[in-house]
């Protein structure tokens, strides 16, 4: 699909739903929707597996992201997220999803029930991975945002919050790892607050992982099913005066077909923002990850082993209103194996990107000024 002819379709989808979802202020308290428009210029090396884009040349990436919650009663609500995006900076091609659509119904502050598609519960940074919420414009190398369908009880008890589930994906970063199968699963996040200043949160996954893409190469007599991950994050956020201070810790374990022993992997980051002004911040983020690495190669033979990596990126940010930003960051990554035994040489590589990034309000934007 052409990125012109894309544009156009989306475009013209979201405006619709706009126009019909507000026709004034009372439908205003009953329908919310939002846009986040996000346009990015890449430099990267050639060769880096984490962060080389477009060959190394530079590069123009796009996306178009849109929230809408409808509120039929006070206590249910309807939840979709979708987004339009170019697939890598240099390309035509422009990749249309919805990846959120839930219903959700609270009739209390301290439980509440959800059902449909939405984001697995597993670690801190999916939820603000956007343009206006994630300080520097990369992304921790962990595991991606992920949208399965499930069903997850959630609420806050006093300093406590939880969400408490069945999730038909497991947290994979396909990087490292087969494409994952369909098959429920538990996951489960709890976090306290302990104060005004700091949360610590803890979240949890155990099931099959992998996908119907290595039925070929299972050894004879076994299934996807028999082989488990297991999953354990730690996440903590702490914010005071002009600091703003995140950090995620991972933990995996992998039951790997032909192999003996479990494959094992760890990982985590620490990211810094430092508000200067009203308008200008500066940000970084440091990152190390053991992966584990899993390839099939035959019914006979898989590889099953762990690889080290390390990358930092530091930026600053400029915010030219309420609801519009531009970003500048520099990133590089390091490779402390780069030929290791059992598994291909990644070698090392450096990102620079400048972020522009718009947010508009549909609600806000039609009703009537006071």
């Amino acid at each position: 699909m052409r990125c012109p002819v894309a544009s156009r379709r989306v475009a013209g989808l979201l405006l619709a739903v706009a126009a019909l979802g507000f026709p004034g202020r009372a439908a205003a308290q009953r329908v919310a929707l939002e846009f986040l428009a996000t346009g990015e210029v890449w430099k990267t090396d050639d060769g880096s597996f984490l962060l080389a884009q477009n060959e190394g040349d530079p590069g123009f990436k796009g996306s178009l992201q849109a929230w809408g919650v409808v509120r039929p009663l006070p206590t249910l609500q309807l939840v979709t997220f979708g987004e339009a995006e170019t697939e890598e900076p240099g390309s035509d091609e422009i990749e249309v999803a919805v990846d959120q659509l839930s219903i959700r119904y609270q009739p209390l502050r301290q439980v509440g029930v959800e059902g449909g598609r939405m984001l697995l519960p597993i670690g801190g940074f999916a939820p603000r991975r956007f343009a206006n919420s994630n300080p520097v414009i990369g992304a921790p190398d962990s595991y991606p945002a992920q949208y399965p369908w499930g069903f997850q009880v959630f609420g806050a008890l006093g300093m406590l919050d939880y969400r408490v589930g069945l999730f038909d994906l497991p947290a994979v970063n396909e990087r490292y790892l087969p494409a994952p199968g369909e098959k429920l699963r538990p996951a489960a996040a709890v976090g306290i607050r302990t104060g005004p200043d700091l949360r610590v949160g803890l979240s949890f996954t155990r099931g099959p992982y992998l996908g119907q893409q290595v039925d070929g190469a299972l050894p004879p007599g076994t299934r996807r099913g028999d082989f488990s991950q297991t999953v354990v994050g730690l996440e903590a956020h702490y914010s005071r005066g002009h600091l703003d201070a995140w950090g995620d810790l991972l933990w995996s374990k992998y039951e790997v077909p032909t192999l003996t022993d479990d494959v094992t992997g760890l990982g985590g980051y620490v990211e810094l923002s430092l508000t200067l002004t009203p308008r200008i911040f500066v940000a970084g983020r440091f990152e190390g990850n053991r992966y584990a690495f899993v390839l099939p190669i035959s019914p006979a033979l898989w590889l099953g082993t762990d690889r080290r990596v390390f990358d930092a990126e530091v930026g600053a940010g400029y915010r030219l209103s309420r609801d519009g930003l531009i970003k500048v960051s520099y990133r590089r990554d390091y490779w402390p194996d780069p030929n290791p035994p059992g598994g291909p040489s990644f070698p090392d590589g450096y990102a620079l990107a400048v972020q522009l990034s718009w947010l508009v309000d549909v609600g806000q934007a039609l009703s009537p000024r006071e």
